[in-house]
């Protein structure tokens, strides 16, 4: 496995760092709250990450996970038996139930935002009552049939692929904006920068590496 798929895991797990600004219009004082909820929410999933990666190695040798899928479970049965393994493996997958949730939550309202700005996808603008129903099952629908479409990797390679590409060319905006005279400090540019560069490369190399799920999510893109 190349570095950079490798990374697109990594990536994956930190997907939704910036879901909060998606409901910017329904927040109380987002000026607080949205920089707080970005920061504070980037920084606990860093710990958390890291925290958990380290037990693993800690709970498990090297060799033993190697290869594996599945590592909370082998780390957990090396600790305390087979059966705590499933245990821990039932629990990781019942706390998938709260990215859903929040999936669900966020991206309808992306879509009806695009619907009230993009003429031709006005079908998509949430109705009187202000709930995202068409989104929201257009979106469910097409998880739905991504789901049988193709196993897990073409699938986390695909939508990875589309979704770097998306904040990628979000965060360009800044240093397009500094290249058109906007005031940009350097604190916001600098980070700028750094991201489009380390972004663009992830893609570029899953490009070569896996060009057919790539090729699919940019085009979705």
């Amino acid at each position: 496995m190349s570095a950079a798929s490798a990374l697109v895991p990594i990536f994956f797990t930190y997907s939704g760092w910036n879901a909060a600004v998606y409901g910017l219009e329904e927040w109380k004082e987002p000026g607080k709250t949205v920089k707080l909820s970005l920061v504070g929410g980037t920084l606990l999933v860093t710990v958390l990450y890291i925290g958990l990666n380290a037990a693993f190695l800690v709970a498990a040798p090297v060799g033993a996970l190697k290869g594996e899928k599945e590592i909370a479970h082998v780390a957990a049965a090396a600790l305390f038996g087979p059966q705590v393994g499933k245990a821990v493996s039932g629990l990781l997958a019942l706390g998938l139930f709260a990215s859903v949730s929040a999936l669900l939550w966020a991206g309808p309202r992306v879509l009806a935002a695009m619907g009230r700005d993009i003429r031709a996808l006005g079908f998509f603008t949430a109705g009187s009552s202000g709930i995202p129903l068409r989104p929201l099952l257009f979106q469910a629908a097409l998880a739905i049939s991504l789901v049988f479409a193709g196993d897990i990797n073409v699938l986390v390679n695909y939508t990875q692929t589309g979704l770097s590409l998306c904040t990628l060319l979000t965060v360009f905006g800044v240093i397009l904006l500094k290249k058109r005279g906007h005031e940009v400090s350097s604190g916001t540019l600098v980070p700028a920068l750094i991201f489009v560069a380390f972004t663009g490369f992830v893609i570029v190399r899953l490009f070569f590496a896996n060009p057919g799920p790539a090729i699919a999510g940019i085009l979705t893109a």
